[in-house]
């Protein structure tokens, strides 16, 4: 990776968690948080993706199954954004630990996903930073 990857990673992480953090902050309702962000993000990609969807190249458009598989996901990203809203939000959930350990088994569960969908190949050191997930996630929890 180069450094430009490197910092574009760190732009992204933050983008990501940014928003909870300084949302539960401000003590915004976990509906009102969740809506704010998926709304205008959803613009904000949309704006910036118009002038690039003519350039994709290859498949463009879906075909009944990838657009059903795809429909599907994405509702359950958006149940699942929704739990995530109201975690980070509620009062109770120390918000530093929830989003870490998300983080964490979104790296796992990237792996095996990539890994079984697209054939990635995972060597002994994938391996082995994949136990170092799972051990720490139970340090975290304690």
């Amino acid at each position: 990776m180069t450094i430009w990857d490197w910092l574009s990673a760190i732009f992204v992480a933050l983008g990501f968690v940014a928003w909870a953090i300084v949302g539960k902050n401000f003590q915004l309702h976990p509906a009102l948080l969740g809506m704010m962000n998926t709304s205008i993000m959803a613009l904000t990609v949309t704006l910036l993706s118009l002038r690039k969807f003519g350039d994709v190249g290859g498949k463009s458009f879906l075909s009944f199954r990838s657009f059903a598989v795809m429909f599907f996901l994405c509702v359950l990203n958006g149940i699942a954004f929704y739990v995530y809203s109201a975690k980070i939000a509620n009062p109770l959930v120390k918000t530093g630990n929830y989003i870490v350990v998300v983080s964490i088994f979104m790296l796992a569960e990237a792996r095996f996903l990539d890994w079984y969908f697209n054939s990635s190949s995972m060597g002994a050191i994938n391996i082995v930073g994949l136990a170092m997930i799972i051990v720490g996630i139970v340090c975290l929890m304690r």
